[in-house]
């Protein structure tokens, strides 16, 4: 038995085989702008160890968080905060994180005040975007030009704090880390090795 995740690229997106202890667990995360659903699904049965044990869902989402997080009194923790794609399962993360930064402010003796609110909002847009720019990392390195999506994110247009982090990488070999990060230093660089980016010098 393959003891391990594999993650797949493929036509118009990526697949995963997760073994688990009753079964082994498939899933294609695919762009609709790029393969329809049926050849999607396609993709995915015939990636199969075996039969499936049952049909395939198609499950969609949009992609991106809410522009407040904190309202009122409402705070938006999980899903209902936004969803960026589960190539690295960070949805528990951004949990976990939100219930902890949420708990200092609680418990900090004194009654909340609207700034509070602004900087749990600021600080998690933040979080999400450093965990976008590290997801992008993994499509714009790919050397893969064989199919429409693959020729879209070699050529996209990247956030500022990712172009700023992939120039700082390439011209002097610095792994630079924002604040409020959800990945450090060792698994920027797993990407980039991984893809065989490596600094000029």
């Amino acid at each position: 038995l393959t003891p391990y995740t594999r993650a797949t690229a493929l036509e118009g997106g990526w697949a995963w085989r997760i073994p688990l202890q009753n079964r082994t667990g498939h899933g294609h995360v695919f762009s609709s702008r790029f393969i329809d659903a049926e050849r999607a699904r396609d993709q995915l049965l015939a990636r199969l160890d075996g039969e499936p044990a049952a049909e395939p869902r198609l499950l969609r989402f949009t992609t991106g968080h809410r522009r407040r997080f904190w309202v009122d009194n409402v705070i938006a923790i999980g899903l209902s905060s936004g969803f960026l794609e589960p190539l690295e399962s960070t949805s528990i993360y951004l949990v976990q994180d939100a219930i902890a930064r949420l708990m200092v402010l609680l418990t900090a003796g004194r009654p909340l005040q609207e700034n509070d609110r602004a900087l749990f909002n600021e600080g998690a847009v933040r979080r999400f975007s450093r965990i976008r720019d590290f997801i992008i990392l993994h499509y714009c390195l790919t050397r893969r030009r064989d199919s429409e999506l693959w020729r879209h994110v070699s050529s996209m247009d990247l956030p500022e704090t990712l172009a700023f982090r992939m120039e700082l990488w390439r011209r002097y070999g610095v792994l630079h880390e924002y604040d409020e990060e959800g990945f450090d230093a060792t698994s920027w660089l797993a990407i980039h090795a991984g893809m065989d980016h490596w600094p000029e010098r």
